[in-house]
């Protein structure tokens, strides 16, 4: 623990000549930099549909339901989609974000949340674009039984189902979530 402020500026000193070292630019001018080309593809626009501020209202199997709000936007120079969710009924909350990877033609996507779980997942547009989903890996890397599914998907609605696949290779509802997109103020 820094136990005065000359202990914490020879840090931030020692951060600097550290990044430099290693050639790394400053902070502050890493904040500025525009947009890589890369993040300018089609493909990093193809979450776009999930971006605003939503309402959201869901069922669970067991037909225990809840209401909460999601916001989602796109971070970090159009590169990174940020997702953070906020239970209306209980103080559950959890973010996520995900990303095109230009060398494996897919989307990576991470969930955490205030009840330490956490899982990632490879994905992206299917069914032509109508759907776009996210298969939950395992920590070995291996598909997990488990995925994120985005349907019906229209400017100001869209379903959003968790699901797992049973023995006989079919997908089951866990969750279904029903969006709406909240007025603008």
């Amino acid at each position: 623990m820094l136990r005065s402020t000359g202990g914490l500026r020879k840090l931030q000193r020692g951060t600097a000549v550290a990044l430099a070292a290693i050639g790394a630019p400053a902070l502050p001018a890493l904040a500025q930099q525009p947009a890589p080309a890369h993040c300018a593809a089609p493909e990093f626009s193809q979450l776009d549909f999930w971006t605003g501020d939503w309402e959201v209202n869901w069922r669970f199997a067991n037909g225990q339901s809840g209401t909460g709000r999601n916001r989602v936007v796109r971070e970090y120079g159009g590169c990174v989609v940020v997702e953070r969710f906020q239970d209306g009924t209980t103080d559950f909350a959890g973010t996520s974000i995900a990303t095109f990877m230009p060398a494996a033609g897919s989307w990576a996507f991470t969930w955490m949340d205030n009840r330490a779980t956490t899982f990632r997942a490879i994905g992206g547009p299917v069914e032509n674009g109508a759907a776009f989903e996210f298969v939950i890996r395992q920590g070995n890397g291996e598909p997990a039984p488990y995925r994120i599914r985005f349907e019906e998907i229209g400017r100001d609605s869209l379903t959003w189902r968790f699901q797992s696949r049973g023995a006989d290779g079919n997908w089951t509802d866990m969750t279904v979530s029903r969006y709406r997109r909240r007025p603008e103020a």
